[in-house]
């Protein structure tokens, strides 16, 4: 798929009506999983020393800050692979050209409060999808300056308390993001569908727990002999215990002598016991930390606390960005969220992680005259979260 196959059309966020095709070049985008953070998407949109008054007036109405809505649109399905608010639009004298930025739509609701008013807003024992979809459903849908969004009504199947207090002046993104975190979690967006009966788009609420999932994986080869779709690896491979620590201790409820705690131990960290050369087999310096997990009282829940936070420290890896074509794997096969099977083979690495997951996409579309579009994969390289309630 070349990347002049891409259409850039602007629409209007309120009313939802066409406004133009854009004709952008040197456009990058990208689309992060983490919810804590949107995409961005740039671009320069040429108009030449010799446009005319009337080119400039069109223009000018055409592209309004915190109006005009971006969509990047696949032309053969139609598939809207991005969507963002105009945000930024600077003038080059030296081109003669705007240099357009568009955030995601999802910045929108990192932008948009709740907790705004005298009394606070409960919940118990209430599904935590439902809590989420609550939160965003206080804004006016499609209007006083809020655009219209669709809901589905999925439910997780998890059930939780939770507050928004008084005069919190919060974000209703970060509500979302704390109601997503940990095993019980979920994963948003804000994205862009065409709607069935009038042929617009509209914004839609997605919500999907645990996480975005995929039917199928992707493949992720590169080889030093040349074989693989990896064009570029990452220039370093991590490779660091520095986050880490062998012995993990998680404390609970209680102080002094009277507090619950357990730990859990790296078994390299101990060996056999054996003695060897007047040492031991041991295979790792025994390193501790400790985590307190509030008022959690049962000594079984904090030795599996105790366990899985060592373990997403052991496993964890700064990620790793690698390099492919538009089309192998075909982007329109996967997105952000996506599992890989990562194969990397050279002098020194060998590596086959089955599991790694794609945490942000970036799209660089170059110039006009290019061969075509390359995407940065950005992986994370382990597979474990911090486990719920962790304060320290």
């Amino acid at each position: 798929m070349s990347h002049r196959s891409l259409i850039y059309q602007a629409y209007d966020i309120g009313s939802r009506q066409f406004i133009a095709n854009l004709p952008l070049f040197g456009v990058s985008f990208n689309d992060p999983v983490n919810n804590d953070e949107y995409g961005r998407l740039t671009g320069t949109l040429p108009v030449g020393a010799d446009a005319t008054d009337q080119t400039i007036e069109r223009l000018r109405h055409q592209l309004v800050k915190d109006k005009t809505w971006l969509l990047v649109i696949e032309p053969t399905t139609r598939k809207i692979i991005w969507n963002g608010i105009l945000k930024a639009m600077p003038w080059s004298f030296q081109d003669q050209s705007l240099k357009l930025t568009f955030f995601q739509m999802n910045w929108w609701l990192h932008n948009r409060l709740t907790g705004t008013s005298r009394s606070p807003r409960t919940w118990i024992q209430d599904d935590t999808l439902d809590i989420a979809r609550q939160i965003v459903q206080e804004t006016n849908n499609g209007s006083f300056g809020d655009p219209a969004i669709l809901y589905t009504y999925e439910l997780s199947g998890k059930l939780r308390n939770y507050k928004i207090e008084a005069r919190s002046w919060s974000s209703i993104a970060s509500h979302l993001t704390e109601l997503g975190k940990g095993r019980d979690g979920f994963e948003w967006d804000l994205l862009a569908e065409w709607d069935p009966d009038d042929g617009r788009p509209r914004l839609r609420l997605f919500l999907a727990h645990p996480e975005i999932t995929y039917p199928n994986r992707i493949s992720l080869v590169y080889r030093s002999t040349g074989q693989g779709n990896i064009l570029s690896p990452p220039t370093e491979w991590p490779d660091s215990s520095e986050r880490g620590a062998t012995r993990v201790w998680a404390t609970g409820a209680g102080s002094g002598a009277a507090q619950a705690a357990q730990a859990d131990t790296d078994p390299l960290a101990v060996g056999s016991g054996i003695s060897v050369d007047g040492g031991y087999d041991w295979q790792k310096l025994l390193t501790e930390k400790v985590s307190n997990y509030g008022s959690t009282r049962l000594n079984a829940d904090l030795i599996k606390n105790a366990r899985e936070e060592r373990l997403a420290l052991s496993e964890s890896t700064a990620p790793v960005t690698v390099t492919v074509s538009a089309d192998n794997p075909d982007i329109l096969t996967y997105g952000k969220g996506i599992r890989a099977r990562l194969q990397v083979t050279d002098r020194w690495l060998n590596i086959d992680l089955p599991n790694a997951r794609v945490i942000d996409v970036e799209w660089n579309d170059g110039d006009r005259d290019e061969a075509g579009a390359q995407v940065h994969l950005t992986l994370d390289l382990s597979d474990y979260e911090l486990p719920d309630g962790l304060d320290a």
